[in-house]
Parts: C-alpha cells; sequence; structure tokens
C-alpha cells in the first residue's frame, strides 16, 4: 500500500468501473495503489465502483481516472466524490 502523502490530508472518491470479472479486482488494485498520490484502493465487483483514498495534493480525481484506463479498464459514466 502506497502510503505517502505530502499534506497528510486525504479525499476519497467512488468511480464507476466496467471490470470484466471480479478476478480483474486485484490488478486494479494493485495498478491503483502503485501510483503516487494514491493512498489506497477498493474495488467492488458486484458493484462496479472502486474506492480511492488519495492525496490530493499529488493527485487529482482526473488523473486517477487515467490511472484506471491505462491499467486497462474503463470508467462509466459519473463519479461521487465524497471529499
Amino acid at each position: 500500500m502506497n502510503t505517502q502523502t505530502v499534506t497528510g490530508q486525504t479525499k476519497q472518491a467512488a468511480l464507476p468501473i466496467s471490470l470484466g470479472c471480479s478476478s480483474d479486482t486485484p490488478g486494479l488494485e494493485r495498478a491503483l495503489v502503485n501510483t503516487p498520490g494514491i493512498v489506497n484502493a477498493y474495488a467492488n465487483p458486484v458493484t462496479e465502483m472502486v474506492f480511492v483514498k488519495y492525496d490530493p495534493a499529488l493527485i487529482q480525481q482526473e488523473q486517477i481516472m487515467i490511472a484506471i484506463n491505462q491499467a486497462g479498464f474503463g470508467l462509466t459514466t459519473g463519479c461521487h466524490d465524497d471529499r
């Protein structure tokens, strides 16, 4: 788990994703936590949502969405910022 933050402040976001199957979740989670600024990630294959805790001083939500796409997973429309 990547736990380094600059500010010590974190935000949370819930993003709708397209998973091929439940066996894809560990790969997505691993790709996200290896992205600088992402503290934790949990992908739920049943709801097709990924929950991300991140440091906004290091990464923005748009960059998280890019990281999801670069990991080979699609986003569905909409996102929920839990702040």
